[in-house]
C-alpha cells in the first residue's frame, strides 16, 4: 500500500509507503470514551491500546445497556400504540451498519 487512506473496519487508517499503518481520529467513539464513560472531555486517547479499548467497551455495556441496549428486539406495544418505525441504513458509509428489519419482532 503506498501513501493511501484506507477503512479497516471503522476505524479510518492511512499507509505510507513503507507499509507503515496509523489509525486517524474516529470522533464518534473518542467522544463517547470520552464524555460518556470517562466524562471528561479532555482526556487523552492518544496512547489507547486495544486492550482498554476493549474494557471501554465493556464498561459501555455495563453502563448503558439498559437505557440504549437493542437486546430485546420486540416492538410489538409500539405497534400497537400505531407507532411507525422509519429505519435507514447505508451500506457505503463506514458509520451504519445494514439494519435487518427481520431482527425486530413486530
Amino acid at each position: 500500500m503506498t501513501d493511501s487512506s484506507i477503512n479497516f473496519g471503522i476505524i479510518p487508517t492511512s499507509c505510507n509507503q513503507n507499509g507503515t499503518c496509523t489509525a486517524s481520529s474516529f470522533e464518534i467513539a473518542e467522544d463517547w470514551i470520552k464524555l460518556f464513560l470517562l466524562r471528561n472531555a479532555s482526556a487523552d486517547l492518544s496512547t489507547m491500546a486495544r486492550k482498554q479499548f476493549d474494557d471501554f467497551s465493556r464498561l459501555s455495556k455495563q453502563m448503558y445497556d439498559s437505557i440504549i441496549g437493542t437486546n430485546d428486539p420486540d416492538l410489538s406495544a409500539f405497534k400497537s400504540r400505531g407507532g411507525k418505525l422509519v429505519g435507514y441504513h447505508g451500506i457505503v458509509s463506514y458509520m451504519n451498519n445494514a439494519f435487518r428489519f427481520s431482527d425486530t419482532n413486530l
